[in-house]
């Protein structure tokens, strides 16, 4: 990533793990970089710990379900959405 001057695509871990991970990346660069996340935790208070890591981009995952099914995980993400953004 650093040789390439490049972004990192994180998968979730603990925020000290990836707060020792940022440091080490924007040392070895001179510089931040740009930070995105897979599969982040349904958590809004995890967003916000990524958010202040300098997360520019976190993506949830929708698992494949009956329309039903999916449509009610929307929902949820969406309230979740709600409250993060309070």
């Amino acid at each position: 990533m650093i040789r390439h001057d490049a972004g990192w695509i994180s998968n979730p871990m603990s925020a000290e793990h990836l707060a020792r991970r940022i440091g080490q990346m924007r040392d070895g660069a001179g510089h931040d970089v740009p930070l995105a996340m897979f599969g982040t935790p349904q958590d809004p208070d995890y967003w916000r710990a990524a958010d202040e890591l300098g997360f520019g981009q976190v993506a949830l995952l929708l698992p494949t379900k009956p329309r039903d099914e999916s449509l009610r995980l929307l929902d949820e993400y969406a309230a979740k959405v709600q409250q993060y953004r309070g």
